[in-house]
């Protein structure tokens, strides 16, 4: 009995260390410019889409706050821009510049790092109200990937 609950203890800080290392890799792959590691450790698709909804959300908000309405051509014409700035400026040179940033490499820089549901996993890199970048890592296949990044 004891033997099986040291197994069961072990399989949970196994899973528990899990993200911290891959987050490590990340760091590493980051800071050394390999971009073949980097590629496996980031969904640069599902980057892209959130990415694409952030730039939606800024337009969205600026365009209301100029008391105008977007509705219609002008709604298919901020997204289509929106889509378009998503697509050119997501790549993995820009997640390689989100994981260094000013603050410096991601493992040296990372101010919180912890699970928010069991296959997801938040690393906010900087300090709250300095603008951070959070980092969002779900587990893809059973791989911890990057599928986020908010600045």
């Amino acid at each position: 009995m004891r033997l099986i609950s040291t197994l069961i203890g072990l399989l949970i800080l196994a899973f528990l260390a899990w993200p911290y290392v891959n987050v490590y890799r990340l760091s590493s792959a980051a800071a050394g410019g390999d971009q073949a590691a980097l590629s496996n450790l980031v969904d640069l698709e599902s980057v892209r889409e959130v990415r694409q909804k952030q730039l939606e959300q800024q337009i969205n908000s600026t365009v209301s706050s100029t008391g105008m309405q977007a509705d219609g051509v002008v709604s298919n014409i901020l997204q289509g821009i929106g889509n378009l700035a998503a697509s050119q400026q997501v790549d993995m040179v820009w997640v390689q510049q989100q994981m260094q940033g000013a603050q410096g490499p991601l493992w040296s820089s990372m101010n919180h790092a912890f699970f928010e549901s069991p296959t997801r996993f938040v690393v906010r890199k900087g300090k709250l109200g300095e603008n951070p970048t959070f980092i969002e890592m779900t587990m893809q296949d059973w791989y911890w990937r990057v599928t986020a990044i908010y600045e």
